[in-house]
Order: structure tokens, then C-alpha cells, then sequence
């Protein structure tokens, strides 16, 4: 949990860049392409990952076009067409006559955002001030790579840049930030928030050659403020080449003119700020969605840990019910030792009373065995309820794992619910959009009635075109998240049953175990008397022993008696017939 919090709390940037379009040749007509670029940012500026967002149209099919493109990983995202690649081309065959596709870009992004943080005076990482308070001093350079040699008449070179229009949008939470100042762009607050917006052309004042004096054009947005538990929301950059009264700049014949241009670029600018605040606020939305929708998993995963501890208790449970299972088999098969030893002492006894007074010493010694067994039963019998008691302990923590396990599960779900309502949001706010794209288009078909309105309307209608297409898009991502944030959402529903039918298999579990755990007390009380039942067997044994001694002893003197009986009876006979001596026997 901590960890999620932690990245959750650490700044991240997103940047959509919108090229020029390129017109290519079919042959039943001019084929119209147009790309946007969407960035994502760590916290330093540096780009993680680049999707290019790709719309071909033409009047007429797509029959046997061919693309150029560097993007990998080619995705046909509105069609079931799947190009061919040729030695860097694309080449399409449809009947279609719009082409919406995308793609991974490997080759460097024209505009660089750096930043740098500074709290107290000491240059920071962000990580290291995630929490930390006092003054705070963030710089975001924007830097222009699409640098060029440009040929002077006069044989001299000199570096000018690609023209891009780029808005920068930071937003401060009031209750975190405090003082803010700034070096240049706006600041609008709502009551909660601190919305800063910064446009800049990267590279133009170079390519001008004009002084910083004479043109106010920052190409940097420094932010002052102090700051309490410092976090801070996602900064959204959004950049586009196709720039309104660009040709305004080739035209100028003074100075005068020049800045007179570059103003009207800047107010011209300020329809793109609107619509990339319209955008960072659903962007807003969907994050916070994303934050609950974290929260539910952590409560799955603390569920899991603790459904672990449950099972690592139960089988610990479960190995001490099986030692105490072997120790009652030791004393049981010692028992069975024992009775069969005194089964041959009877057998003994039954053979003579010289035999039965041999075996009695055996059954002797198979008594005391006898009693050694017994002496265990008892304590095996207390380890196997102890083991009982454990594997119970386990069972209770399984069901406080499995508790939390369906808490998350609903948690879970209602993150979704946020989710999709932010997104649904957020597609309100896109239809207000494309409706205001809409309004703008008329506005523009004005203008070009008006007399030199034409490059301005057709600049307009071509910037406009583009933001809708943008906004379709972002439409339709949307729309597909929310159909995978409905699978999910039934998944996790079928498991939230699984996990309460399996609760209540726990609770039966844990009913019959106690029921057993008491039965093993009622069989330990009882095997106590058992030790005592031994002491006696041990006690009969000495004296049957002793008895067995005393019968050895008296056979002993009957055989004897009989013995001399024997004698007597043989020489009684001998003398009847006379055959022996009167001093016979003497």
C-alpha cells in the first residue's frame, strides 16, 4: 500500500503533439494524412513511451496505397485490415476511405521538456520531496530539437527551428501550495486550484534573430511557491506545428509588423489552452478513478497475505495432528504386543502348572510393556487436541483472510463504478468539445468571406480538424476502456460469489472442528484413568509372578512326591514277589 501511495504522490507528464499533415497522391485522388503524437513523461521530462495516432482519408477507396512510416508495433484500430510491410512502407488495400491506425515511435520527439526542482534553495529529485515541506521552485525549459542550417545570401549559415506551438498546463492544489508566483503565463483559480497555462514558441526568437528585449517570448515557465506535503498532479503539455497566423511572421516588412504576428499567434493560442485544460480535467477524473481503483487491489492483496498466514497456520495445525496420530499408533501397536505376549502366558498356563510358572515371568515383563504404552496414550492424546486447537487458530485466520478477501473484492467494484463515471464525465466534457470544434467551424467558414480571410480560415479549419480528430480518438479509448472496466466488473462480481460461498464453507469447517476438538477433551479425560488401570495390571503381574513362584515351587515338591510315590509303588511290587532285599530302599 505504502509503495502505490508513494508513486501515486510523485509527479508525471503526458504530452500530445500534433504534426503537420502530408498529402499524398492516389490515383483517383489526393490522399490527406494526419498524426498525433501521445508521450508519456517521467518526472523529469524525459519520455517513456510514444504512441503515433495515424488518420488517412481520401474521397475515394484506399486501393494499393503506400504509407511511409518508422512506427513498429502497426495496430489497425478501426478496421480489420492488416497492411503489408515493404522496406519501410505500409501498404494498404481497402475499400475504405479512412484509415485510423497505430504505432510505437523509436525516433526522438522534436519538442524536450526538462525540469528541474528545487526545495529551499537545494536542487532536488522528485522523489526525495514527495511529503517534504517548504520552498518550492519548479523550471520547465521547453526545448525545440528540430533544428536546421538555413543558406544566407550572402553565403552565411545560421540555425533555425521548426515552428511549434506549445501549452503547458500545471495545476496546484490549494490546500499544498501557497504564494505562487510565476515568471510569465496565466494563473486561474477556482477556489481549490491553481491552474497555471504557459504558451511558448521553442526556438522562433533564433530563428528570428530578434532580441529578448524586443520580443516578450519566454521559452521557460519557472513557478515559486511554498508548499505543505508536497505532491503535485500530472503536467500535460500539448504541441502542435500547425500554427494560426503563422503566415503572418513571413509576411511582416518591419519590426513592428513581426511582434504585431506574433501576438496575434498568442491570442490565437489561447483556443488550444482551453481545449488542453478541458482535457487534463477529464485526465483529472480518470486518475482519481484509478487512485480507488489501487486502494480496492491493496485490499485484495492484504486479504491474500493474510488467507497465507491462515494456511501456513493450518498446516503447522495439521503436522502436530499427525505426530500425535503416530505416537497413539506406537502405543496401540506396543498394546498389541503386550496382549499378545500375555495371550501366550495364558496359553503357558494352560499347558501345566511347571509351563504357566516359565510364561508367567514373560507376561510379567509383557505387563510392564503393556503399562508403558498405556502411559502414553494420555499425552499423545493431549498433543493431538493441542494439535486440534492450532489447526482451529488456522481455520479462523483463513476466514479473517477470506473477511477481507470479499471487503476488497467489493472495494474493488466500486472504484470501477468511480472510473466509469469519471469516464463518463469526461465524455460529456469530449461531446462539448467537438460541439465547440463544431461552432468554430462556422466562425471559420465565415472569416474566409471576409477579404484576406482565406489562409485564416483554412489555418483555422485545418487546427480545428485535427483537435476533433484528437478528441474522437480520446472518445474512443475511452469507450474501450470502459467495455474492459465492464468485463472486469463482471469477473470480480462471479468472484465475489465464489468468495462468499467459500466463506461459508470455512464457518462449517470451523464448527466441525470444534465439535472434534471437544470430543478429543471428553478422550483425554478419559484416558487418564487409564495410567492408574496400568499401575494395577503392573501390581497383578508382581503377584502373579510371585504366585506363578510359589505354584513352580509346590510342583517342584509334588513332582518330587510323586517321584518318590513312584518309587515306593515299584518297590511295594518288587517285594510282594520277592525279589528284592529285605535292606532294599534302607
Amino acid at each position: 500500500m505504502k509503495a502505490n501511495k508513494t508513486i501515486s504522490r510523485i509527479l508525471a507528464m503526458v504530452m500530445i503533439l500534433t504534426l503537420v499533415s502530408s498529402n499524398m497522391v492516389l490515383g483517383e485522388g489526393v490522399v490527406k494524412k494526419e498524426e498525433t503524437v501521445y508521450v508519456n513523461l517521467n518526472n523529469n521530462g524525459e519520455d517513456l513511451e510514444k504512441i503515433s495516432s495515424i488518420w488517412i482519408h481520401s474521397n475515394s477507396p484506399l486501393k494499393n496505397l503506400e504509407d511511409k512510416t518508422i512506427l513498429e508495433d502497426v495496430v489497425n484500430v478501426k478496421g480489420e485490415e492488416t497492411p503489408k510491410v515493404e522496406d519501410g512502407k505500409l501498404m494498404w488495400n481497402t475499400d475504405n476511405k479512412d484509415i485510423y491506425y497505430q504505432g510505437k515511435v523509436k525516433k526522438q520527439i522534436p519538442i524536450k521538456p526538462k525540469i528541474k526542482y528545487y526545495l529551499d534553495g537545494k536542487k532536488v529529485e522528485p522523489e526525495e520531496i514527495v511529503g517534504q515541506s517548504g520552498e518550492i521552485r519548479i523550471r520547465i525549459d521547453i526545448e525545440n530539437k528540430d533544428n536546421r542550417s538555413i543558406h544566407l545570401k550572402k553565403g552565411e549559415t545560421k540555425t533555425g527551428y521548426a515552428p511549434y506551438l506549445v501549452v503547458t498546463v500545471v495545476d496546484l492544489p490549494m490546500d499544498k501550495f501557497n504564494n505562487v508566483k510565476i515568471n510569465t503565463g496565466k494563473i486561474v483559480s477556482d477556489g481549490s486550484n491553481q491552474i497555471i497555462t504557459f504558451i511558448s514558441l521553442p526556438g522562433l526568437k533564433d530563428s528570428l534573430g530578434v532580441d529578448d528585449n524586443l520580443l516578450d517570448l519566454e521559452e521557460y515557465l519557472e513557478i515559486i511557491a511554498d508548499v505543505e506535503d508536497f505532491e503535485m498532479r500530472p503536467i500535460v503539455f500539448t504541441a502542435t506545428s500547425k500554427i494560426p497566423e503563422i503566415d503572418a511572421l513571413d509576411d511582416a516588412e518591419d519590426l513592428d509588423q513581426l511582434i504585431d504576428g506574433v501576438e496575434k499567434i498568442k491570442e490565437a493560442s489561447e483556443k488550444l489552452t482551453e481545449a488542453t485544460q478541458k482535457l487534463y480535467e477529464g485526465q483529472l477524473e480518470l486518475d482519481k478513478g484509478l487512485d480507488e481503483f489501487i486502494q480496492g487491489v491493496d485490499k485484495i492483496k492484504f486479504g491474500s497475505h493474510t488467507l497465507l498466514d491462515g494456511s501456513l497456520k493450518l498446516k503447522e495445525g495439521l503436522n502436530v495432528t499427525y505426530d500425535g496420530s503416530k505416537k497413539i499408533d506406537e502405543g496401540a501397536n506396543t498394546l498389541s504386543q503386550s496382549a499378545n505376549q500375555l495371550g501366550e502366558g495364558f496359553e503357558g498356563l494352560g499347558n501345566g502348572t511347571v509351563e504357566f510358572s516359565n510364561k508367567a515371568m514373560e507376561f510379567s515383563q509383557g505387563a510392564a510393556q503393556v503399562a508403558e504404552g498405556v502411559d502414553k496414550i494420555p499425552e499423545s492424546t493431549e498433543a493431538l487436541r493441542g494439535g486440534m486447537e492450532e489447526l482451529i487458530q488456522g481455520t479462523d485466520t483463513i476466514k479473517n483472510g477470506q473477511d477481507s478477501l470479499s471487503e476488497g473484492l467489493g472495494k474493488s467494484l466500486e472504484a470501477i463504478e468511480k472510473i466509469k463515471e469519471g469516464k463518463e464525465k469526461e465524455g460529456k466534457v469530449v461531446d462539448l468539445l467537438l460541439k465547440g470544434v463544431g461552432g468554430l467551424d462556422k466562425i471559420a467558414a465565415a472569416i474566409e468571406s471576409f477579404p484576406g480571410g482565406t489562409a485564416l480560415s483554412q489555418s483555422m479549419k485545418e487546427a480545428l480538424e485535427q483537435q476533433r480528430l484528437a478528441l474522437e480518438g480520446l472518445k474512443s479509448s475511452s469507450q474501450q476502456l470502459v467495455l474492459a472496466l465492464e468485463q472486469l466488473e463482471e469477473g470480480l462480481i462471479q468472484a465475489e460469489g465464489a468468495s462468499i460461498e467459500l466463506a461459508q464453507g470455512i464457518e462449517n469447517l470451523n464448527i466441525g472442528q470444534k465439535r472434534i476438538s471437544g470430543g478429543l477433551g471428553e478422550l483425554a479425560q478419559g484416558t487418564k484413568g487409564l495410567k492408574g488401570a496400568s499401575s494395577q495390571l503392573i501390581e497383578g503381574s508382581s503377584g502373579l509372578q510371585q504366585g506363578a513362584g510359589t505354584i513352580n515351587e509346590n510342583a517342584q515338591k509334588a513332582k518330587e512326591g510323586a517321584g518318590k510315590f513312584s518309587q515306593g509303588s515299584k518297590a511295594l511290587s518288587l517285594r510282594s514277589k520277592g525279589c528284592l532285599p529285605k535292606d532294599w530302599g534302607n
